[in-house]
């Protein structure tokens, strides 16, 4: 019994070995993306490359127009290279590595509400919904690009003006109106 125990836990073992992602590889490799991208920005949109603890954030400072969601034409080249520059690293990585690291496009928006009077619940969604449209219209342009789910885990999501970077009587303020492209490993598909 013992015997049988210990051969199929060796089993197991060698199984589970040959499935193992080296995770300090993998964030390198998230690392690198996030270089690569800086690279492609440097000087041609306002932008900042930062460390959100083990993930890679990268704030774009798009010029939606004001209750827009529309791209001009100058940012939507950008976004284009960013994207092709992402699916061109995304896809030197083996398949494991690829369903691991997620990339999710964050919309943020100031507290600034519209000059139109709304009723409250419509008042309240408003910035909500406007993250979401933007978050949106990024994605769409990565999905032009080549870069669609499934075979991508991308995903957009807005979060109104719930994370901002400054305050809002902050000279800075305008800054929190961003999109911000997040390149994580997913803990929960390792």
């Amino acid at each position: 019994m013992f015997t049988a125990l210990f051969i199929v836990s060796f089993a197991g073992l060698i199984l589970f070995s040959g499935t193992y992602l080296d995770v300090s590889r993998i964030q390198e490799k998230v690392n690198k993306i996030g270089r690569n991208v800086e690279t492609v920005l440097r000087g041609k949109v306002q932008s900042n490359v930062r460390k959100c603890g083990e993930e890679i954030c990268i704030d774009l400072y798009i010029h939606f127009p004001i209750d827009k969601d529309s791209i001009n034409l100058g940012d939507r080249a950008i976004v284009k290279a960013v994207a092709l520059s992402m699916k061109k690293a995304f896809d030197q990585l083996t398949s494991e590595e690829l369903r691991v690291i997620e990339l999710v496009i964050e919309g943020h928006t100031d507290n600034q509400q519209p000059g139109i009077r709304l009723n409250p619940r419509d008042r309240f969604l408003y910035n909500w919904n406007l993250s979401s449209r933007r978050a949106t219209a990024v994605l769409y342009e990565f999905s032009d690009a080549g870069m669609k789910p499934p075979r991508y885990n991308i995903v957009a999501i807005g979060y109104a003006d719930s994370q901002p970077l400054y305050r809002s009587s902050s000279p800075h303020a305008a800054q929190n109106r961003r999109t911000t492209l997040r390149i994580r490993v997913d803990s929960k598909k390792l």
